[in-house]
């Protein structure tokens, strides 16, 4: 490819198509996250009225460390964890995480909808019924998603190419 350093529609759909799983042990389950574009996230920003770069300051004012954020994910932390994770999650921080939760997390494809939004897989419905840290740990990995590297998305498609055989799903 001559000009595979520009810029295309190809690459900025690539990047909204880059998934990552959450593993969520408070549920015993698994979420697929995908990364929310920029103009996605200024909607969620003006809506909410709470910037990235806020939600970012309160969390990393928090000082948890990696083991901290693995103790949340494992619904192992104690006390102190806790209090130290509860600090960060004023109101404004968990609305903006949700907001991106709604706009991040993709539906369950085996579900007898097929993702168009029943009950059981509607993404709206379950993000206002996460509860304990699920929203801050699943808003944090969109977050992570949404500012990926090219090459963490490339590596990704190329993966999934290997896997199926097939051409680009993009």
């Amino acid at each position: 490819m001559a000009n595979s350093n520009y810029l295309t529609r190809k690459k900025t759909l690539m990047g909204a198509k880059y998934e990552i799983e959450v593993p969520v042990s408070q549920y015993d389950a698994v979420v697929r996250v995908h990364a929310v574009p920029d103009m996605t996230l200024a909607r969620i920003e003006d809506r909410v009225g709470y910037k990235l770069e806020d939600a970012i300051a309160a969390l990393s004012n928090q000082n948890l460390t990696e083991a901290d954020i693995k103790a949340i994910q494992e619904n192992k932390a104690s006390p102190d964890i806790i209090k130290k994770g509860s600090n960060a999650l004023s109101p404004q921080l968990t609305l903006f995480l949700g907001e991106l939760c709604k706009a991040g997390i993709v539906p369950d494809p085996d579900c007898k909808c097929k993702g168009k939004g029943c009950d059981d897989c509607d993404i709206g419905l379950l993000v206002e019924e996460l509860h304990g840290f699920a929203v801050l740990q699943i808003g944090m990995a969109i977050i992570g998603a949404s500012t990926a590297a090219w090459k963490d998305v490339e590596s990704f498609f190329s993966a999934q190419k290997e896997q199926s055989g097939a051409g680009s799903s993009a």
